[in-house]
C-alpha cells in the first residue's frame, strides 16, 4: 500500500475522539500499521468497520464510522452532500 494511502487509512479509520476544537487522535491500535505493507490492496467498509488487506487475505475490524460521517463518505465528500440536500447551489 502506497505510504500516503496508508496514512489516509490510518486518519480515516480514527475513532478517538478529542475535544471538536482539537479534531480528531488517530487511534491505530487496531493494526494497520502490521498488516498492510506498500503495495497491498485495501477493502475498507466503512459501515461495519471492517478492514480487509485483499493481497494477504487478513482482515481487521475498525470501529465504525458514526452516521454523519459515512453520509459525508458515501456522498463523494461534503459538496456533494451539501448539493443533494439542496443547502447550496449545485456546480454546473
Amino acid at each position: 500500500m502506497h505510504p500516503d494511502l496508508l496514512r489516509l487509512l490510518k486518519q480515516s479509520l480514527s475513532h478517538a475522539s478529542r475535544p471538536p476544537d482539537k479534531g480528531v487522535r488517530p487511534d491505530l491500535s487496531f493494526g494497520v500499521d502490521e498488516a498492510f505493507e506498500e503495495g497491498d490492496v485495501a477493502e475498507i467498509e466503512f459501515e461495519s468497520g471492517r478492514v480487509r488487506n485483499a493481497t494477504r487475505g487478513t482482515e481487521l475490524t475498525a470501529k465504525p464510522l458514526p452516521p454523519q460521517l459515512l453520509s459525508i463518505v458515501t456522498a463523494g465528500g461534503i459538496y456533494p452532500l451539501l448539493e443533494k440536500e439542496g443547502l447550496i447551489a449545485a456546480k454546473v
